[in-house]
Order: C-alpha cells, then sequence, then structure tokens
C-alpha cells in the first residue's frame, strides 16, 4: 500500500497554483485518520521510514488489517453511477452482499459523484470517527422485503457492515514528455469533506457524468485538492502494478 505524502515544489497543472510541500500538520494529520481505521481494524502497525520532521507514520489500519486477516476490507468498488456497472450497486444492496461475502469494511466508491454522494448521506449514518453504517431502517426494510424477492443469499454471520467514503480519479496529463494515465483512490472521513472535494474537481472537469471522473490535473495537483478539502483525507494509487491506469504502469505510469 502506498500513500501521497508530499508534493515536489513548484509543480502545478494548467490553471492550478504551484504546489508547496506538505505541512506537518497535514503528515499528523494522516497519522491520526490511519490511527482510527486502525483502531477499528485492530491490526499490527508496520512504520513508513523516513521520519519527517520527527513523525513516523504507520502502514497500519486497513492494509495492515488486510494482510493479517483479522478484518477484510474493500475499498476499491464503483456505484451504479459508473460506467459498465450494476444498477444494482446501491447502498443496500452493497450493505446486503459485504454481510454475505463476510467484509468488514466497505468502500461506497464514487463518492465524487453529485447524486451518489446524495443518496449515500441520506441511506447512512455515523458509526465511528470516519466510518459509517447503513441506517438500520433501510437494512430491514431491504432484508424483509426486496433482498427476499430477489432470493438473495442469507449473510453467514449477523454483522454490522462498516462503510467508508471513497472514489477513484482518472487523471490523464504530461509529466517528463510522457503521457501519463494514473487512478487514484481516495478517502475521506465525512461528507462535509467529500463536497468540499467535488467543489474543487468540478472547476477541474466534469465529475457529473462518470462515477469514476477523469480530469487533466497531474496527481500532485489532485492530491494538494484531496488536503485542501480536508487534511486528514488519504490517496492511494490505485492498481498500482497494472500496466494502464496505474502510478507504476509500464505503458502510462511512472
Amino acid at each position: 500500500m502506498m500513500l501521497y505524502s508530499a508534493a515536489s515544489p513548484g509543480t502545478s497543472s494548467p490553471g492550478l497554483p504551484a504546489q508547496k510541500p506538505m505541512a506537518s500538520a497535514n503528515f499528523r494529520s494522516l497519522h491520526r485518520s490511519l490511527s482510527a481505521l486502525s483502531n477499528y481494524c485492530q491490526g499490527p502497525a508496520d512504520l513508513i521510514k523516513p521520519e519527517h520532521d520527527g513523525l513516523r507514520l504507520p502502514l497500519c489500519g486497513l492494509a495492515a488489517t488486510i494482510l493479517s486477516m483479522r478484518r477484510t476490507a474493500d475499498l476499491h468498488i464503483h456505484s451504479r453511477h459508473s460506467i459498465a456497472t450494476s444498477p444494482k450497486l446501491t447502498p443496500v444492496h452493497l450493505d446486503r452482499w459485504a454481510r454475505v461475502k463476510g467484509l468488514d469494511l466497505v468502500g461506497t466508491g464514487d463518492c465524487t459523484h453529485p447524486a451518489w454522494l446524495a443518496e449515500l448521506e441520506s441511506s447512512l449514518e455515523p458509526a465511528a470517527e470516519g466510518l459509517f453504517r447503513l441506517r438500520p431502517e433501510l437494512r430491514r426494510a431491504f432484508d424483509a422485503g426486496q433482498a427476499l424477492a430477489e432470493n438473495l443469499p442469507e449473510p453467514g454471520i449477523d454483522r454490522e457492515t462498516r462503510f467508508v467514503l471513497t472514489g477513484e480519479i482518472s487523471t490523464i496529463y504530461s509529466r517528463d514528455g510522457r503521457t501519463r494515465k494514473v487512478h487514484h483512490l481516495v478517502l475521506l472521513p465525512d461528507f462535509e469533506a467529500a463536497r468540499s472535494l467535488q467543489a474543487r474537481l468540478a472547476r477541474v472537469g466534469n465529475i457529473a457524468s462518470d462515477g469514476r471522473p477523469i480530469l487533466g490535473i497531474d496527481s500532485r495537483d489532485l492530491f494538494a485538492l484531496l488536503l485542501d478539502s480536508d487534511p486528514r483525507s488519504i490517496l492511494i494509487p490505485a492498481h498500482i502494478w497494472t500496466p494502464w491506469f496505474s502510478a507504476l504502469g509500464e505503458r502510462s505510469g511512472f
């Protein structure tokens, strides 16, 4: 798992100011955000080195818990608002199938899409810092009605799945004489932060036509906008080893 934590000074995309190095306060906010996920998942903590201003950041939380198998999480999914996805990718379906599959923590996907974020806000309620759950009345109504009508499998264990606000953003830009096409997974701590990110991204490109927007912005500048939305936010290079649309892909990455 890789976390972008700073941008090089003097880099920018057209129409955006030059990026400054990330402040220590932002590193500490990232530390708190990761620690909150770690406390929920109860996984071991590996440390990212070297130190930054005397602060060591834990690569704990979700990455460590997935490896330790103490909790099972899927952070990279989509909603029905993304191209080529099922129309049944709704909050109630995601909650039911997460329980069937044994997932403790699920990303919402597509939190940059205005219609999906509005649906999420009406369907979820706070469960812990940075985490949400399906409203109990929606869960009960779905289990007793639509789930039976669709003959969905019964969950093996009566668990309460947690959600975290996530989205995938595709960027296409030129750097060092090559076209870079990189997908990024973003995690946001609350709906206010997600709305703030939406407003910033809407000034860059179209975020309403696809749950995974395609934007002409440098990865560093995307990360800057994410931190401007809320310094507790996290960016993860998505499917980093695939040849296309990944930070380390040989076809369109670095």
